[in-house]
């Protein structure tokens, strides 16, 4: 026999022997038998629940769903007695969770992001999670987020006229979207313009492919082995897609790292309050990218590290934004009384036709409710995972033994029958002072909760209502899609099968 064979053949006993060995700790350990009292979906000997969550994107997201709503509040799913997650979807789970810093640390679902994003803020922990998070948390302080308006009403404007020309048609609305929000983060937070069309779209499809694959392996737990994914079409490719969102990133750092000064990061600091003009272009704007150079000056962050953050935030301050706005524009479309209602507050607070301002933007309590509503039906991150640290008892009356996978179901929590009433509506009175004053705290966690959370959520909000106001000042969204008829896909983002199509008509 050739060595390859053999091969294989050793692979295949260790990886059945590794099956066995499982199977027998899940028999006779205390936390097995505590996970055990959890109920699931019927599991068979060694496979687990793999032949249930060996499936599609569009047959998962369905099942999760379904499996939600039978075994609330808490529920497990085994695959290939490898790996074990439990489902969380209460709000007084999520807030046993994620209020309390033991279960900070991310689970070992991150470890297949390790190769693309690194230790950023999205995957680190302990130690290294702290730093980085204290070094760019100025970025997104009121005084610095004020001076990306200017940035924000830019590519509004631009997201305007790229759509102009097929007003009265129908469009896929996400790649026009996807290439305003990519080119307002890289401004905005890394401080660099994409003049390059070809390769911004390649590095928004690339992004895209990245999910793919990661989601594919996720579902696939022999692929959490390294050595198994060497023998896949998909390892190759994914190693080409690495190698060129890692230059993408390298590039974006370099261009900046040639013209910086640490006397930047002062002078913008001091001249956050002044004046600039219609652009933003008076002043020294600081970027989150500036922090990072001043810190890799001072040896507080390696060259590397810098590359994990840009890669995370170019990643995230881009896609998640991209999709929330997807999904508020089908709302608003087939919502004609919902969107009057936005526009009429729009042009009684633009009433010049000018570009709002940071206090502008704050007066605009309705399309605050709109993309809060937006946010609930369709969160941009449905599921956030993490390790648990500390055993606790669930809502449910179970034990939670330490080590556990928590995933905690975002989507579900968002869509709860008791909490929100006729949910899969769209009713953005919902979150009104009157109408959430009674709402459980972590009911609502689009941004996720407690000392992770989203550290960029105050720029996202902004940028939104930034492009929102652009939008409606400038079209009537007609409907092509509705809510019913697009199909939803587990993914790192929640995404639809297919692009969402609306009709815009430009307004007289």
């Amino acid at each position: 026999m050739g060595f390859s064979l053999i091969f294989l053949i050793c692979l295949l006993v260790g990886l059945i022997l590794f099956c066995i060995g499982v199977e027998l700790y899940n028999k006779l350990s205390e936390t097995a038998r505590l996970i055990n009292l959890i109920p699931g979906p019927p599991t068979v000997p060694i496979l687990g629940n793999a032949t249930d969550i060996i499936d599609n994107p569009i047959g998962i997201f369905d099942k999760l769903r379904k499996w939600s709503k039978q075994y609330y509040p808490v529920y497990k799913l085994w695959s290939s007695n490898a790996f074990y997650g439990i489902m969380i979807c209460a709000p007084e789970d999520m807030q046993t969770i994620l209020s309390n810093t033991k279960h900070n640390e991310k689970s070992q679902i991150y470890w297949l992001f390790h190769d693309w994003l690194g230790e950023g803020l999205l995957t680190s922990n302990f130690e290294k999670w702290q730093h980085r998070r204290k070094i760019i948390t100025p970025t997104f302080h009121f005084n610095i987020l004020k001076r990306y308006i200017s940035v924000f009403n830019k590519h509004s404007k631009g997201f305007v006229e790229d759509i102009k020309s097929d007003s009265n048609k129908e469009i896929d609305i996400l790649p026009h979207i996807h290439k305003s929000s990519l080119h307002t983060i890289a401004e905005a937070a890394m401080g660099t313009s994409l003049e390059d069309a070809a390769s911004e779209k390649k590095y928004r499809n690339a992004i895209h492919r990245m999910g793919e694959i990661t989601v594919y392996r996720l579902l696939r737990p022999w692929f959490y082995f390294y050595i198994v994914s060497l023998f896949t079409h998909h390892f190759y490719e994914e190693r080409f897609l690495l190698r060129y969102l890692k230059n993408f990133t390298k590039k974006v750092i370099d261009e900046r790292e040639k013209t910086f000064k640490d006397s930047d990061i002062t002078d913008a600091q001091q001249d956050a309050d002044s004046d600039t003009d219609a652009y933003g272009t008076k002043k020294k704007r600081l970027a989150m990218l500036d922090l990072l150079l001043s810190a890799k000056n001072k040896g507080e962050i390696t060259y590397d590290g810098i590359r994990e953050e840009v890669d995370t935030f170019m990643f995230e301050g881009h896609d998640t934004i991209s999709m929330a706005l997807q999904f508020m524009l089908l709302l608003l479309a087939n919502h004609p009384q919902e969107q009057q209602k936005l526009y009429e507050e729009v042009s009684a607070i633009l009433d010049d036709n000018r570009d709002p301002t940071y206090e502008d933007l704050h007066q605009m309590n309705y399309m605050e409710l709109v993309i809060k509503e937006s946010l609930r039906l369709y969160p941009s991150v449905p599921l956030i995972s993490r390790l648990n640290g500390e055993e606790f008892t669930a809502s449910s009356g179970h034990r939670i033994p330490v080590g556990s996978v928590l995933i905690m179901n975002i989507y579900d929590t968002h869509r709860l029958e008791h909490i929100y009433p006729e949910p899969d509506k769209f009713i953005p009175e919902r979150f009104t002072v009157e109408n959430s004053k009674d709402r459980h705290p972590y009911a609502y966690l689009p941004f996720s909760a407690g000392s992770r959370n989203c550290i960029g959520q105050k720029y996202a909000m902004l940028n939104m209502k930034c492009k929102l106001a652009a939008i409606v000042k400038s079209f009537v969204l007609l409907p092509v899609d509705t809510p019913e008829s697009i199909t939803l896909m587990a993914d790192i983002i929640l995404r639809t099968k297919e692009g969402i199509k609306i009709k815009v008509k430009a307004r007289k």
